[in-house]
């Protein structure tokens, strides 16, 4: 199976999550970019823990994207 999991977040919204995660209230661009991927690996994990499809779900590392001007696209195999 192909596809793609993506999310999207506000600027002010991924750096609070950031901070919570991390339970600091300065966080560095890195580490907002870290907690996004990390996200993106949590919510996609438990995503492809609900499919029993053979051959088995395969998942990339994530890529993080910044800024407004961008588009996702998923082309099927």
């Amino acid at each position: 199976a192909n596809g793609t999991v993506a999310l999207r977040f506000p600027v002010m919204t991924a750096a609070t999550v950031a901070q919570r995660m991390l339970g600091d209230t300065h966080v560095s661009d890195e580490a907002v970019v870290d907690v996004v991927s990390e996200l993106v690996n949590i919510i996609g994990g438990s995503a492809k823990a609900q499919f029993t499809s053979t051959p088995a779900i395969l998942m990339g590392l994530p890529t993080v994207i910044r800024g407004s001007a961008y588009r996702v696209e998923h082309k099927p195999a």
